[in-house]
């Protein structure tokens, strides 16, 4: 089999939120998986290796969730914690900030963690029960959670670190930066049943207080004298330039804050996942841990579906260039029926549906060389003729698709099941003669067809092959010579 290798790159991934100026950074490079001439074609099952996914890939795939990646918690366990943090529960919430800091993969850092937070509560209740309003107790809450866990009042900055994402960091050095300290305050002003939610601008994150029909104020708990900062033209006229410079951000401008996203505790710990998916430096396997929880705890947001099927692309291009082709079939069998419902969900996403198609082409191969060909089919049945001719290199992943078709049809032909062999391509006839190498050999099957008719006595059947061939590629000449050279010599 003749390959070419063929490179596309897919850009803006995974966004990194860290309170700094690098927001894209991971970079997806998928390969096609070659071209088919029938002068040099072997079966796809030739490149089985016969990988063993048990060996390459322990614990994957284990069933749980629809998960790819190894989970440590039991199903039951982790969907009574999500069900608790969408009600805003605020050990629930906390468990999920330590699982999203990814240096602990179970709430075991609650057994150091939770201890100091109930002794907080304990000792701030008594003053935040006589406040007189929501407002009073937060600013209380937000001043005393700088004396308890960030060192008390050392400045503007505390002990602002720019790269320090992680809540578990806080407890272990008081230090931390936007998505630590909002994740933190979140955590806590639940903890008193207080109205509050995370903010989202590109590269930054702070927190909304109170409630939509009462007065809401806005913190930046990066700064010891966050509370209640006014985001209006003149702060980013004025201020916002210094203010975020002072921090490692770029600027942020007034439109980018009017465009700002509001998120429920919950949906903001899952943004705190994927934000530490995307930190430097971070094993695969916790990357891809991170993230598919993150899509489990919010299955509505295309941010983080995105986030999702590009981890997988990714995933799978891996176990393609290792040509792990049962480990792949394997991540299929555990991934596609959430991908199904997901390419439901967000079919007007053209991004998402992108990246899911290229995914979804290794997949085939992967099928194909495997042995399980109709399954294969089914695949490129339903994706190739929904790849959009204005995405990037839609002609490449189109390749991929018939790559698949073109194996299976010369595999038919070289059983002399012609009608099969010519059926493989048939629902995608307008792709496959658009395509050089497909349509060359649909003609090399038609030939071989009518060949084999006349050696077996069968001149009608010959003719009726060639004159499909005239029907099926009407632009291809050499069809309409040979049908025309079979005329004159058998004179039909």
């Amino acid at each position: 089999m003749l390959k070419q290798l063929l490179k596309f790159f897919v850009h803006k991934l995974i966004r990194r939120l860290v309170c700094s100026a690098i927001t894209l950074v991971l970079m997806l490079t998928l390969a096609a998986c070659g071209s088919t001439s029938v002068r040099h074609w072997t079966p796809a099952s030739d490149r089985d290796t016969h990988d063993d996914p048990a060996a390459l890939r322990p614990g994957y795939g284990s069933g749980e969730f629809g998960m790819w990646w190894p989970i440590t918690e039991h199903s039951s366990t982790f969907n009574l914690r999500v069900a608790k943090a969408k009600a805003g529960d605020a050990q629930a919430l906390l468990e999920l900030a330590v699982l999203a800091s990814a240096d602990h993969h179970d709430a075991n850092a609650l057994q150091t963690i939770q201890p100091r937070i109930d002794k907080f509560v304990a000792r701030l209740k008594p003053k935040v029960g006589t406040a007189e309003n929501d407002l009073e107790r937060g600013h209380l809450l937000y001043r005393a959670m700088y004396e308890d866990f960030f060192g008390g009042d050392k400045g503007e900055l505390g002990s602002y670190e720019l790269e320090q994402s992680r809540i578990t960091g806080i407890f272990k050095t008081g230090r931390y930066n936007c998505i630590s300290s909002a994740v933190l305050f979140v955590v806590l002003a639940r903890e008193f049943h207080l109205p509050v939610r995370g903010v989202l601008v590109p590269t930054h994150a702070f927190v909304e207080f109170g409630t939509h029909n009462g007065k809401i104020v806005e913190i930046e708990t990066t700064s010891s004298s966050g509370f209640g900062v006014t985001h209006d033209e003149r702060f980013y006229k004025e201020v916002a330039a210094q203010w975020t410079s002072s921090r490692g951000l770029r600027p942020i401008t007034m439109e980018e804050y009017q465009q700002r996203k509001i998120l429920e505790p919950y949906r903001f710990m899952a943004i705190a996942m994927i934000n530490q998916a995307n930190q430097p430096n971070m094993p695969d396997e916790d990357r891809g841990r991170l993230v598919e929880m993150a899509a489990l705890i919010d299955p509505e947001s295309i941010e983080v579906q995105r986030a999702r099927i590009q981890i997988y692309a990714v995933e799978a291009q891996a176990l393609f260039k290792r040509d792990a082709h049962h480990s792949m079939a394997k991540m299929f069998d555990t991934t596609e029926p959430e991908l199904e419902k997901l390419s439901a969900k967000f079919a007007a996403d053209s991004e998402f549906m992108r990246v899911l198609r290229w995914t979804e082409s290794l997949f085939a191969d992967a099928l194909q060389v495997v042995g399980r060909s109709q399954e294969a089919a089914a695949l490129v049945d339903d994706a190739l003729p929904t790849v959009n001719v204005n995405w990037k290199d839609s002609d490449t992943l189109r390749k991929n698709f018939l790559h698949v078709l073109n194996d299976q049809m010369l595999v038919q032909m070289t059983n002399h099941n012609y009608a099969s062999a010519t059926k493989v391509v048939r629902k995608h006839i307008g792709a496959c003669r658009s395509d050089a190498m497909c349509a060359h050999n649909l003609e090399v099957v038609y030939g071989n067809w009518s060949t084999d008719s006349i050696y077996s006595g069968n001149p009608q059947a010959a003719r009726t092959a060639l004159e499909e061939c005239v029907t099926v590629l009407p632009d291809n000449a050499r069809c309409g010579y040979a049908l025309m050279d079979f005329n004159r010599r058998y004179r039909f």
